[in-house]
This record gives C-alpha cells, structure tokens and sequence, in this order.
C-alpha cells in the first residue's frame, strides 16, 4: 500500500544518515565555520529538483506557510549543499517573472538526514545580506546555533556578503512567536549586535543580568525594547557598517522623492525618460528588445537618473551594466546577485540613495 503523504514521507534526497555518539555541538568558533572550505554544490538531475521542489511545498503548506522562492523555483537556480553531520541545505532563485527588481532574495530549505529541518532565505544586496530563518519546533533548542552558523558559511561563500543582518521582525518585533522564543538571544549569542550604540549599551547591560544570575528570563517588555533595532554580524571586523550599508526601503523612498521633485510625481514619465537616458548611455541600438527586458531595468534606470547617471562609466562598465540587467532577465537570480556585488560603481550609486 502507497504511504500517504505527511511531513514524515514527503522528504529530502536519500543520503547517509549522520548518527549523534555523542553529546550535541553546541560549542564552536563562528568565524571558523563560516571560512571552512565549502564543498561544491552536489550535482542534481531535473528529477532530483522536482522532487526537492515538491517536498519543500509540501513541507511549508503543511505548516499554512509560504515563501516566495519556495512557490516561484527557478530549476535552473537549485542548488544542494551536502554538509557535516547529516544537514542538507537547499538555495533556491526565484524564477524571472517573480524576481525583486534590484536586490535578490534567495531561499533556503534544510534537512537533516533527510528529514526537514529549517526554511527562510536571504536578501542581497552588494554587502549587505539580510537573512531570516525558521527551525522547525522538534529541532530548537538542539544544535540550532550551529546550524545557523552553517547556513550563513554556504550565503557568505557563495555571495561574499560583509556582514549579515536580522530585521526586527525577524528577533521578535511585531513577532509574538520571535517575543516567545527569546530569538534575540539566539542571534545575540551568535555575536549579532544591535546597529546603534544604545540598544548595544542596553542589551549588555541585560545579558549580564542573565549570565550572573540576576535575572532566570528576560521580561518580555525588555525583550520588547531590545528588538526595536536591527541586529548586524560583521564577517570583516575592519568593515565600517555604516558606510556600506544599504537600506532598500531608504533607497525606494529616495527614488520617490525624486520622481516626486523631478516628474511632479508623473511615473510614467520618469520611466520613460531614465530609460531613454539609458539606453544612450550604453548606446543600446535595439530599443525593442532593451525594453522587453525584465521590469527591474526600470528601476535601475531610475536609480541611476535619480542618482546623477553613468556618463562617467568607462566603456567596461557599462558593458557589465548591461550584462547585469540580462542576468535578471534571462539568467538566475544567483549569478546577478554575484554580478551585482561585483559591480562597484553600481553599487555606489545605489548606496548614494539609500543614504
């Protein structure tokens, strides 16, 4: 007889189990996980991709959840990372008519020995990675810090972020279930540390409580207060954060203001003429098919009017610009996240607005 589906059938790709003979890791050097050697990615047939693909929708509509990257698979972006001790992890690029029009997000899916672990993903762009994550419940509390460490070596080593951060809704902010779990913690432990000096200051001050006894658990109107800010973890110690960082919701409110200031708030004419201005720029002379690339090329265009154009750009430039644009439109969203993180001048201006 045929098993039915459940979340205890519907699993990922047969492997080796990894048996626990002894205690759980929970001790570990962060920094050294996150530059161990990366093994490549393991090779996956179009059978393979669907099956993992299956199972992981199955896996999150099991739970009432969904994430984009789960839903909207790119099978030419799935990529499998067989790591120590049984954990699977699974990144997947969305496909091109779903894809975020400047940054991208990439999702991920574990498992360990072949049973599901973890989902949530990371939103890149240039330095910055802001990644999210949620354990399954039967997994918390286990080697849950090191799995984590795991995950951030497979992002850090294929997309070269500086640094990582946790949003506030990720640590508990607007989150019952981030409040109930104490997810501050979690990350502060990992070395996660607020973005300014006096939520820094404030959540030392807590933690000493907690480590000396005076204090068995965190009131939740503290944790409250402590989740206000987003968390940073720096891989480079000498990068300044603050003059890297980038902030997509500041640069989408600049490129408004500007349409706003420039166009009378007349969108449609601000994409017309930054997509005009463009394509002089790189001295496109196929209009039709410059213009049937992916909708994120409008918004690059306006970007890059908004910040004072690329007239200054070396032929080179322009010619990866291009290639750029491409890449989101016709080929993954994980070769134009690596593109993209290569593309200093690009990511300058972008920084620019989102100052």
């Amino acid at each position: 007889m045929a098993k039915l589906p459940s979340r205890s059938t519907i699993t990922g790709l047969k492997q080796t189990p990894f048996y626990h003979k002894e205690e759980l890791l929970r001790t570990f050097n962060l920094q050294e996980i996150i530059q161990t050697y990366l093994p490549q990615p393991t090779p996956l047939s179009l059978l393979d991709k669907k099956r993992l693909s299956e199972s992981i929708r199955f896996q999150l509509i099991s739970l009432y959840r969904e994430t984009d990257p789960g839903t909207n698979t790119d099978f030419d972006d799935i990529s499998l990372y067989r790591l120590e001790r049984g954990l699977d992890v699974v990144l997947l690029g969305m496909d091109s008519t779903h894809r975020l029009p400047i940054d991208t997000y990439i999702g991920f899916f574990a498992f360990k020995n072949q049973i599901p672990y973890a989902y949530g993903g990371t939103w890149l762009l240039g330095s910055t990675a802001k990644i999210g994550l949620n354990i399954f419940p039967s997994y918390r509390g286990g080697e849950s810090t090191w799995f984590f460490a795991q995950l951030m070596r497979v992002y850090y080593q294929e997309f070269k972020p500086d640094y990582f951060i946790a949003e506030p809704y990720q640590i508990g902010r607007g989150n019952p279930e981030g409040i109930a779990s104490g997810a501050f913690w979690f990350y502060y432990k990992l070395g996660f540390r607020s973005l300014t000096h006096s939520h820094r200051l404030f959540a030392s001050k807590e933690f000493d409580k907690l480590s000396s006894g005076k204090r068995k658990k965190t009131p939740k109107k503290t944790l409250e207060k402590l989740v206000e800010d987003e968390m940073v973890l720096a891989i480079n110690k000498n990068i300044v954060i603050s003059k890297t960082k980038f902030d997509t919701m500041q640069l989408s409110a600049s490129i408004t203001h500007f349409i706003r200031n420039k166009f009378n708030g007349n969108l449609e004419k601000a994409i017309q003429q930054s997509l005009s201005t463009l394509m002089t720029e790189l001295n496109i002379k196929n209009k039709e098919y410059f213009l049937s690339l992916t909708p994120g090329v409008e918004s690059i265009a306006i970007s890059l009017f908004a910040a004072g154009g690329i007239k200054l750009w070396s032929k080179k430039e322009k010619r990866l610009l291009l290639d750029l644009i491409e890449e989101k439109s016709f080929g993954t969203d994980s070769n134009y996240a690596k593109k993209l993180n290569a593309h200093k001048s690009l990511l300058r201006l972008l920084q620019k607005l989102s100052k």
